[in-house]
């Protein structure tokens, strides 16, 4: 599932990145010392977890199933912290308690099982600051279409459930006239195979109609929706799939509150560590103001938690860059206009298209010969906005244009033909607008970068074989593949901290190779372990020719369906 979020699911880095040195970087691949199984002996899979979410502070019991799970031994989080107790277990499920710590961040988590045998693939489970209401699979499985009379919650509350085929269920909360009520859906992140498509109506106390969400850019495919009630009363929810009929397990998590629901930041980033004023875009009681100090599970991307209580349990994804911000002033109605002075790069340009057929322009300077990459960040970090990227000379002539190279987000690279002033466009592909569609476009100077993954081994199964699960006193061998940018060199891959027991070997990638085969070795001593580990690259270049930065690009699929369409 391509996330935007930067997201900490699927196609996107699958493990905490370290914030520390730019030439090390957290893979996520395991560290597993096993008995003496063959590794991979009946790799375990998980497909359903139910349900996926836990309060932060409590314990909730978490059903898994799947296949290879009754010799389950924990579950690894990407946060530390999480304590895990097995219940019970069978060939395919097993039950557990997930006690979640009082610290952990709010939203999307990443975990994987690890049994006696090997390291099931990744899957997310999500942290809620409210208590958890729901029906457990069996009574579920009465709940019918025909059923209308709602369940009765307090508000701030996360439900979960099921809705396949044409199910719906129906979830009712008492509101006060001019109270916020706030609805946040997670749903296809939860899907292993069937997409899920929920859609949302929020009925009136007279039982007439007030709203129906669909698919939101924010809610990646699910609703996400914040109103003034218009009077006191009993307001119903009812949630089932947008087209009545709901695939495979079509499960969901939904947030119902009086919680602020923000759903895009502006600026939509900033340099890590720094005091930094945002306008949180979208809440019907208008923008809120809030200064923070970004900082994130790795060196490109943090999460903004809105203040206020009660808490927001999605928080807003947001750029970590060192660039400095320059933010839209006057509007310009063409390029000629841009309203100057003109900003000097490299920089970061935030705004957002306000209204339909709207363009924004950003004046700069360059020198002739430099090269800029332009990268814009909106759909990925799931602003409305569907970018068109485009660079103009001073009296207007387009010089470049751009729609979607980096996704659904725009990037071109450009050299500068001259000393002078230039102008950068932007607008929605579509010629829409409002004020949530916002944007960063990040102009900066190529870097020779390096980036590290074990390689796809099964077609249509992005996760096989995509961690090191080693036997103890035996052997583990795994591709690693580098990909360059920007930098043509050779490298010596490393693993600095591996226990002392663990011996990792590989030969060097010249500079006419991309990919090396890896060896770890366990010693029959070695405890059963699993954790996260490093992974670096070293130059093999002259020590005056230039260094690249160092990063790990792991990426694979929550979401897996025939075509091998990541959603």
């Amino acid at each position: 599932m391509h996330q935007a979020s930067p997201s900490r699911s699927s196609n996107a880095p699958c493990a905490p990145v370290s914030t520390g040195s730019h030439s090390t970087r957290r893979l996520c691949a395991f560290l597993l010392a096993l008995g003496a199984l063959p590794a991979f002996a009946g790799s375990p899979v998980v497909n359903f977890t139910f349900p996926a979410a836990g309060q932060r502070g409590a314990e909730t019991e978490v059903l898994f199933r799947g296949n290879n799970l009754s010799d389950t031994r924990t579950v690894l989080f990407d946060e530390p912290g999480f304590e895990v107790t097995k219940v019970s277990a069978d060939k395919g499920k097993f039950v557990a308690k997930v006690k979640v710590p009082p610290t952990a961040s709010l939203g999307e988590h990443r975990f994987r099982v690890i049994t006696e045998s090997g390291a099931a693939d990744l899957r997310v489970f999500y942290v809620t600051p409210f208590p958890l209401v729901g029906n457990s699979l069996a009574e579920e499985a009465k709940n019918k279409t025909t059923e209308k009379t709602p369940k009765l919650i307090p508000l701030n509350t996360t439900v979960f459930g099921r809705t396949p085929g044409e199910n719906e269920e129906h979830y009712a909360v008492e509101c006060k006239k001019g109270e916020r009520l706030s609805i946040d859906v997670v749903a296809m992140q939860l899907a292993t195979q069937a997409p899920y498509d929920p859609e949302v109506s929020i009925y009136k106390p007279d039982g007439s109609l007030l709203q129906t969400i669909g698919s939101t850019p924010f809610g990646r495919g699910a609703p996400v929706f914040s109103c003034t009630v218009p009077e006191d009363g009993t307001y119903r929810i009812a949630i089932h799939d947008a087209s009545r009929s709901g695939q495979g397990m079509a499960q969901y998590l939904m947030h119902v509150g009086s919680f602020a629901r923000p759903v895009a930041a502006l600026p939509m980033g900033a340099a890590p560590g720094i005091d930094t004023s945002f306008q949180l875009l979208g809440d019907p009681k208008g923008p809120l103001t809030q200064t923070a100090k970004l900082s994130g599970p790795n060196a490109s991307f943090a999460f903004l938690q809105p203040a206020g209580d009660p808490p927001v349990p999605n928080p807003l994804p947001v750029r970590v860059s060192e660039l400095p911000n320059v933010l839209e002033t006057a509007k310009a109605a063409t390029p000629a206009e841009a309203a100057g002075p003109a900003a000097p790069l490299p920089a970061a340009f935030n705004g957002r298209i306000e209204q339909a057929g709207e363009k924004d322009f950003f004046r700069f300077s360059a020198k002739k010969g430099e090269v800029w990459d332009f990268r814009v960040f909106a759909r990925s970090l799931r602003s409305a906005l569907d970018s068109v990227l485009e660079l103009y000379d001073a009296k207007g002539n387009r010089l470049a244009l751009n729609d979607d190279s980096a996704g659904a987000d725009s990037y071109f690279r450009w050299t500068s033909p001259r000393d002078d002033e230039f102008v950068l466009g932007i607008r929605d592909q579509l010629g829409r607008g409002g004020s949530t569609y916002s944007y960063r476009i990040e102009a900066s100077k190529p870097v020779p970068k390096v980036k590290i993954a074990l390689p796809e081994m099964t077609q249509n199964n992005s996760q096989d074989r995509r961690a090191i699960v080693i036997p103890q006193g035996n052997r583990f061998a795994s591709l690693v593949r580098v990909k360059r940018e920007d930098w043509a060199g050779g490298v010596q891959i490393q693993t600095p901290d591996l226990p002392p027991d663990i011996v990792a070997s590989a030969a060097p990638i010249e500079k006419a190779f991309d990919t090396v085969a890896m060896v770890f070795e366990s010693s029959t001593a070695s405890p059963k372990e699993s954790r996260l580990v490093e992974f670096t690259a070293t130059s093999l270049e002259a020590p005056e020719a230039p260094k690249p930065l160092v990063d790990v690009e792991h990426k694979v699929d929550i979401h897996e369906n025939g075509n091998r369409r990541p959603f």
